[in-house]
């Protein structure tokens, strides 16, 4: 999809759609760059389920609680995320 700075329109083919895990997928709309910083918290949270060595896959539920509580942070610092 087109990524724009204001009016304009200046970046081209980026990726808002991305897999968490094997069986989840996470798409936003909004600013990239605050999705591009819950893509790194999902990245670690990932590498730290990884690293339990138990072969154990999130699910979307759990994925959807991890989300929630890293926004309602976010907003109760007052610098909420501006996505979708």
């Amino acid at each position: 999809t087109l990524g724009s700075y204001g009016s304009l329109s200046r970046f081209h083919d980026i990726k808002r759609i991305i897999n968490v895990g094997d069986n989840t997928i996470l798409g936003a709309g909004g600013e990239i760059s605050d999705f591009q910083k819950v893509t790194q918290y999902l990245q670690q949270l990932e590498e730290e389920n990884f690293c339990d060595g138990d072969d154990e896959q999130l699910t979307a539920p759990e994925i959807h609680s991890y989300l929630t509580r890293i926004c309602y942070n976010r907003r109760s610092k007052i610098d909420p995320f501006y996505n979708q």
